[in-house]
């Protein structure tokens, strides 16, 4: 077999994911090639931004695309319109001719022989070059892009973002969806397409490796402190105004305990640091802000309690990955139960609450406080179950047999059928 046939070309022409950075997309492509290195399969990655100081984490070649690229055209005509969401659709649009030009000199001169494309709003970058090239073409969905867009932002060209959408979904060899909830969002789309589900996963080396405390941020200040503790962006579907009410209960009751919430913030955290002031918590509920991700391993291993508190959403089609930190972290977790997480959770793995019920989030918290045999229990159990079922080399299994089937079949030896969730 020739090598160019086990080449696989990662594209991401996504913007609002820097490879290389902290956010939980640019970090799900990091583990990813990283585990695909223990593969038979070597990687080039295409992407359409870079975090500064986070390419060098990649061991295979990574090419990025120019801020400016695609934009002549734009350039020339700007007295047609002005900067609105439209036109920046239509220039996102268009980019994918370039990134199409950027890939095929790539191919020309390294050559590969299957592209792995990480679904993009308006992306058809990756079906465009697998026909052109006649490649197997794998899309990874992570989210309803579409419907996201639709419901949580301006989208004025809906129509092109869902055929945009139907063609790719349809015309892939092959779908990789990160949660249940998603793949059925992409049979609902395209109900031809063939679909796999592969959840997000962890590496468990990152979690035996020691840092030096002085380069940690302070989660615990001293050794008397029950530290609860969030990892995770301050987004409204996180949750974290529902920790803080529970907190706020639990503070009254428990002197030692504090809320440790570890991530970007934003305008929400913002909000919600003013309400921790009127409830008089400023001392008790810290925000620490973004950690890099190779510390989230020793910053976790200073709390005694993490939490997943979401709140009742009617679509939950998230694979939390700090879920599986958690895990692999070996802590107790309380969690909703909704979604992917009770069937993650399985097996005295976590404690699950309804999703939004303050009341229960804060009485299995209290529990916890009081129970250390039972922390010591759920967190050994977490940890046992990540290493055995949520490995990214477990997940990896799945993906390169999803690449050799898919090569095959393009090669008219084999037929690649629905896969069943895993």
């Amino acid at each position: 077999m020739s090598a160019p046939e086990r080449h696989l070309l990662y594209l991401c022409t996504d913007r609002g994911i820097p490879v290389g950075g902290g956010k939980g997309a640019s970090i799900h492509i990091r583990e990813f090639l990283h585990a695909l290195e223990s593969t038979p399969y070597r990687a080039t990655l295409l992407a359409a931004k870079a975090d500064r100081h986070g390419v060098e984490a990649f061991s295979c070649p990574v090419h990025i695309m120019p801020d400016d690229f695609a934009t002549d055209f734009f350039d020339r005509a700007g007295s047609l319109g002005h900067d609105n969401a439209a036109t920046r659709e239509v220039k996102e649009f268009c980019r994918n001719q370039a990134a199409l030009d950027m890939l095929r000199a790539i191919h020309d001169k390294t050559p590969f022989g299957v592209i792995y494309e990480r679904y993009s709003l308006f992306g058809v970058t990756g079906h465009l070059a697998a026909r052109r090239l006649g490649l197997p073409h794998v899309l990874e969905v992570n989210a309803p892009l579409v419907q996201e867009a639709a419901r949580f932002r301006s989208l004025e060209l809906l129509p092109l973002a869902r055929a945009v959408e139907r063609v790719v979904f349809g015309g892939a060899d092959h779908v990789v969806a990160v949660s249940e909830a998603v793949q059925a969002y992409v049979r609902e789309v395209a109900p031809e397409a063939r679909v796999t589900v592969v959840p997000n996963g962890v590496d468990m080396d990152r979690f035996t490796a020691d840092h030096d405390p002085a380069e940690l941020p302070a989660v615990r200040r001293t050794d008397h402190e029950f530290v609860i503790g969030f990892v995770g962006a301050i987004r409204p579907w996180h949750g974290v105004e529902l920790l803080i009410e529970a907190f706020s209960w639990l503070a009254d009751r428990l002197p030692h305990a504090v809320l440790c919430i570890v991530g970007k913030g934003g305008e929400l955290q913002d909000q919600l640091m003013e309400r921790c002031r009127r409830k008089g918590l400023e001392q008790r509920v810290r925000f620490l802000g973004a950690v890099p991700h190779e510390k989230i391993p020793a910053v976790l291993r200073q709390m005694d309690v993490v939490t997943a508190p979401y709140p009742r959403l009617a679509n939950f089609y998230f694979s939390p990955l700090k879920l599986f930190e958690y895990m692999a972290a070996g802590k107790p977790i309380v969690a909703s139960a909704i979604g992917q997480i009770p069937s993650i959770l399985r097996d005295d793995a976590g404690l699950l609450v309804p999703p939004g019920d303050i009341e229960e989030l804060r009485l299995a918290l209290l529990r916890l406080h009081d129970d250390a045999a039972l922390r010591t229990r759920l967190g050994e159990t977490a940890r046992k179950v990540a290493a055995r079922e949520h490995t990214w080399a477990r997940r990896m299994r799945v993906i390169t047999d999803i690449l050799d089937r898919v090569r095959k079949h393009r090669q008219g030896t084999d037929r690649i059928g629905h896969a069943s969730a895993v």
